[in-house]
């Protein structure tokens, strides 16, 4: 299940320490992803 209002990612943040991306969408929900995409 997706949440639509994490659609469209504006920033993307690589955190060395957990070895992901941390994607942050226009209205502000961040999700953490593997790679960017």
């Amino acid at each position: 299940m997706k949440e639509p209002d994490c659609e469209g990612c504006i920033y993307y943040k690589y955190e060395s320490d957990t070895n992901a991306y941390v994607c942050t969408s226009k209205n502000g929900c961040v999700k953490i992803i593997n790679e960017v995409l």
